[in-house]
């Protein structure tokens, strides 16, 4: 029964016109941006497909399911995600950030908006704004479909909830509990998934509407980028390197390499 109920939150969270956005705030001034954006997208998309097949082996072994928990939750994104998105960081430019906030049960009887996007770093670049403003749109949609599938259903669901489970979602009020962790992970996926298709679909129209040398930026130094990248680099006559873009598929994004010993435990 748990595994239905599950089923059937996840696979009806997605609306059709989630992907009907455009970054219509990304200029040809925004190129180095989003080049970085899409690369640690790609890159944050990679892990959590990644962790999902790791948690599906995890649970032919062992026969359970293992239900969402902050932990579980701080150890995907802090820890496992996170490394991946610094292997392919640019850092010689602005990066934003943005988190979809569900209500504590007295949020909600106070009459305060539910399943709220803010945006908690660049709110001043629009061009990031928009990418992850786009982001957390999937978790909004997503977070308003389950708040309406619990209040619609609330007693049954508890009861098919494991008690760590129930009791989380009760006094919490946060709809995530009643998905499982690899659910999560997929969920998540989805929102780097839709980055990745509205900033290639910007990407197209900068490339017709920009000057060349929108698509190429100076790196400063061996850290900008990473070591590998930098060394890969063929410097120009003037001596400077510089990082060209122009083509999201073919052109490489930032490479460095995993750290010593990583806190990821999801392997």
């Amino acid at each position: 029964m748990r595994g239905v109920l599950i089923a059937m939150v996840l696979i009806a969270a997605w609306p059709a016109d989630i992907a009907a956005k455009t970054l219509g705030d990304c200029k040809c001034n925004h190129v180095r941006e989003m080049r970085e954006r899409w690369c640690a997208a790609r890159a944050a998309k990679a892990e959590y497909q990644r962790i999902q097949s790791f948690l599906e082996a995890e649970r032919r072994t062992s026969k359970a399911t293992r239900m969402f928990s902050t932990a579980d939750k701080d150890m995907i994104n802090q820890k496992c995600v996170q490394e991946a998105i610094n292997r392919a960081t640019d850092r010689g430019v602005e990066k934003a950030t943005a988190e979809t906030n569900e209500n504590l049960p007295t949020q909600s009887l106070a009459g305060m908006a539910d399943c709220r996007i803010v945006v908690t770093r660049g709110a001043d670049n629009a061009c990031l704004k928009q990418i992850v403003e786009a982001h957390e749109e999937v978790h909004r949609q997503a977070c308003l479909f389950r708040k309406d599938f619990i209040d619609r259903g609330y007693a049954g669901i508890l009861s098919q909830l494991g008690i760590a489970s129930a009791l989380a979602l009760h006094y919490s009020g946060d709809t995530k509990y009643v998905m499982t962790s690899s659910d999560y992970a997929f969920e998540e996926e989805t929102g780097y998934t839709q980055e990745m298709q509205l900033i290639a679909e910007r990407w197209q129209i900068l490339q017709k509407a920009c000057v060349a040398e929108a698509f190429v930026a100076e790196l400063d130094n061996p850290d900008t980028v990473g070591q590998q990248m930098w060394d890969n680099t063929t410097p120009d006559s003037d001596g400077k390197r510089r990082y060209k873009m122009y083509d999201l598929t073919n052109d490489p994004c930032p490479r460095r390499p995993p750290p010593p010993k990583s806190e990821c435990t999801l392997r």
